[in-house]
């Protein structure tokens, strides 16, 4: 499939347009058509502007509002250096921009993602702490057993997990046994990739911190790393102790750049 328009749009008709390959092809369709035909392959060009997300609504996980939801095996290649954006700043973002949601049982082997020369500018995550999807402002992939991710040329730029952690990438990895108890371990490959100008922060998680301004990897994930940069990306935590703990719990920021868990390679 080709995306041939940068509005936003989930209708019958756009994905009707991606299937056949006929004027109308939206990017939100284009990946609602691919969750329905795994293994497909999107190509996105460079148009006469961003790619802007605008279908507000958050909190549901089937591609039809806010960010963008990859549920099956794709590959998405961007030809010119197209941009993805949830807003004209991360402060006016409508959501995050882009995430492999978490399947709990739905798909307990993830996806295979692979996605190249692409950016992806100004999200921001609305999940408040606690509820596992405050991770990754603009990016966010759960591998789930099975699942694996490669980023190659990808640029992520001014994005916010505002109460959580990844301020610009999270890659996390539900439902996993550890590899030393028979588990497997998620691959994540990225190759030429840019983090900067973004930022995790601390407001009321239930984790007393604020980890990887620029990518919180969870745990138990081995992830090849090469020829990038992460540069200006903060993790901040304005406060001492969290509120109304006893005994009290310190809160902590770690990681500007990157924050790699227990029993994650790099």
């Amino acid at each position: 499939m080709t995306v041939n328009t940068v509005t936003d749009s989930n209708s019958s008709t756009a994905q009707s347009a991606c299937s056949s390959g006929s004027a109308g092809c939206t990017l939100r369709a284009a990946i609602t058509v691919a969750n329905a035909n795994p293994g497909s392959t999107i190509n996105l060009p460079k148009l006469s502007s961003d790619y802007l997300l605008t279908v507000t609504g958050t909190g549901e996980a089937l591609n039809a509002t806010g960010d963008l939801n990859i549920r099956a095996d794709v590959t998405i290649v961007g030809s010119g250096g197209p941009t993805i954006s949830a807003g004209a700043t991360r402060a006016s973002a409508i959501d995050s921009i882009i995430t492999m949601p978490s399947f709990y049982g739905d798909n307990v082997n993830g996806a295979i993602v692979s996605i190249s020369g692409v950016t992806f500018a100004h999200g921001k995550n609305p999940n408040p702490g606690g509820q596992g999807t405050n991770k990754g402002g603009c990016v966010r992939f759960d591998t789930q057993v099975y699942g694996k991710v490669t980023l190659t040329n990808v640029t992520v730029t001014d994005c916010i997990a505002p109460d959580g952690s990844g301020g610009g990438i999270a890659i996390i990895s539900s439902g996993i046994a550890p590899p030393n108890s028979g588990g497997h371990t998620p691959v994540i490959t990225m190759k030429n990739i840019t983090v900067s100008q973004s930022e995790s922060d601390y407001a009321t998680d239930t984790q007393p911190s604020a980890e990887g301004g620029g990518m919180f990897l969870g745990i138990y994930i081995s992830i090849a790393l090469d020829g990038s940069t992460f540069r200006q990306n903060l993790a901040y935590a304005p406060i001492a102790t969290k509120p109304n703990s006893s005994p009290p719990v310190e809160v902590g920021a770690d990681g500007g750049a990157i924050s790699i868990q227990a029993q994650t390679g790099i």
